[in-house]
């Protein structure tokens, strides 16, 4: 397909993923071909026009004009007849749609923020649809943690308001981190929101590209080829959240106790990264390195060829109720010990046994644990990387995909009966 884009429309840039995205949603829809497909908040219209094929018809809704005008250049210059765009949001859709006589057999949102969600809530209830609501990130409550924002501020209530109504009227919650129930029972929102409708489905990782690309895609990176060292190895951005200043602060002290086969590789881009190299520079570190950026399909090779893994960004409060790292599930497809100094509840790490999670972020627990790691048995080190390894097969999206199907038609039966 060809996608004429503009400024204010959407794309995921992503292209390898992206298809395998556009794919995987396929499965989940199981279209037939008799279906009317609704593709809400579409922009450009990607998914829907990649998807069109399979469906009676494609209705796309947008809220931005400009990219409502691209989708609708899209479908003619991919010749594809069956789609139309509206320039609205959810509810305007669902109104349209009731006016003719049209329904979706489910409406299925992944949404960022609660807002857009609730919209799909809405259309869900006038199209007489279930609504099945994925919760990635916990709003305003991550509002409260990351900003230091007063539970008390109007702005904060009125948000909780609007969450508590959205999810009393969908009629299944899949949260991304495990302690849902524990939140909605923090709330005190037991009784208007059955803990039974809450469901758990984390992040996770496609484990036959990720070993496909392993081998397809390689770097020559001596520092990461070379053998005689034990490489400490990070992937992600470089920002102030993610307070890396901590592995500079690891690095310099494994330094000065003269652990010359210790490396420190830090992959990633982000407003930190030439502030910290600086920072290495004056302290004369020669046993870490950011490489910079890298394209997602190279990761599983600079993750196979690392001796640790580690997980660390900014503890926050919101972790009491799990957490969901894309990375982590990364991590864990390398079959490679993870080192984790997030203290989280509902901990996948320690459930495997595919490393470690220390406590608190202290620079010499952090040094004690990578070098206990780096003189580790062969026995013990590799029955670590076998758990690591199990943990990515629990949650490939093959095994997700499976899991998803079940709730979704969990919540049209329960629909249909009620």
């Amino acid at each position: 397909l060809w996608f004429q884009l503009s400024p204010l429309s959407f794309y995921q840039v992503n292209r390898g993923q992206a298809e395998r995205l556009y794919g995987l949603a396929g499965e989940y829809a199981q279209l037939t071909g008799e279906e009317l497909m609704l593709d809400l908040y579409c922009g450009a219209g990607t998914i829907g026009l990649y998807l069109a094929g399979k469906a009676r018809r494609l209705l796309g809704v947008e809220i931005i004009p400009e990219a409502v005008e691209n989708a609708r250049e899209n479908a003619k210059l991919n010749g594809i007849e069956n789609g139309e765009f509206f320039c609205g949001d959810a509810a305007e859709a669902a109104q349209m749609l009731a006016q003719r006589g049209e329904r979706p057999d489910v409406i299925y949102t992944s949404a960022p923020t609660i807002f857009a969600a609730a919209s799909a809530v809405i259309a869900a209830k006038r199209l007489k649809v279930p609504c099945v609501v994925e919760v990635r990130d916990i709003w305003p409550e991550s509002i409260v943690e990351y900003k230091g924002m007063s539970r008390k501020n109007p702005v904060i209530l009125a948000l909780y308001a609007l969450e508590k109504w959205l999810y009393k009227n969908a009629d299944r919650l899949i949260f991304t981190m495990e302690g849902g129930p524990d939140y909605i029972k923090e709330k005190h929102w037991e009784n208007k929101i059955p803990l039974a409708k809450i469901d758990n489905l984390n992040n996770g990782v496609d484990l036959a590209e990720f070993d496909e690309n392993c081998q397809k895609y390689t770097l020559d990176d001596p520092d990461l080829l070379d053998e005689s060292t034990f490489k400490v190895v990070y992937t992600g951005s470089i920002r102030l959240v993610n307070n890396l200043e901590k592995i500079v602060e690891v690095a310099e002290r494994m330094q000065q106790m003269g652990e010359e086969k210790i490396k420190f590789l830090l992959y990633g881009d982000g407003t930190e990264r030439e502030q910290l190299i600086e920072e290495c520079r004056q302290k004369g570190l020669c046993n870490i390195r950011f490489p910079g950026k890298v394209e997602k399909k190279y990761i599983p090779f600079i993750l196979s060829k690392s001796d640790l893994n580690i997980n660390h960004v900014k503890q926050t409060g919101i972790m009491r109720f799990g957490c969901s790292l894309n990375k982590q599930f990364d991590y864990f497809a390398s079959g490679k010990p993870v080192l984790s100094d997030l203290t989280v509840n509902y901990d996948l790490i320690q459930r495997y046994g595919a490393g470690v999670t220390l406590p608190n972020q202290d620079t010499e627990s952090l040094c004690r644990e990578i070098l206990r790691f780096a003189h580790m048995s062969k026995d013990e080190y590799q029955s670590i990387c076998r758990n690591a390894r199990r943990a990515a097969g629990d949650y490939d999206y093959r095994t997700l995909t499976g899991k998803l199907e079940d709730i979704l038609q969990t919540a049209v039966s329960d629909y249909r009966g009620r």
